[in-house]
């Protein structure tokens, strides 16, 4: 079975979101050693962006239901 390629715009969407979602993580774990977060809070934001990165690298190998 073939896998569907993403156009051009929805890989554009996907890297802008997960640049986001990066820099959300960096400034999240500058909080973190200035002491202005817990690492609970830390953990969220780090969670997130596994599992947005997870979920794409599922659909790339064809795990997903889509």
């Amino acid at each position: 079975m073939r896998k569907k390629r993403k156009t051009s715009s929805e890989f554009s969407e996907w890297v802008g979101e997960f640049t986001d979602m990066a820099e959300s993580a960096v400034v999240g774990y500058e909080k973190y050693l200035m002491n202005e977060i817990n690492y609970r809070e830390l953990s969220r934001i780090m969670v997130k962006l596994r599992e947005y990165v997870m979920e794409y690298r599922g659909k790339e190998k064809g795990d997903s239901d889509e």
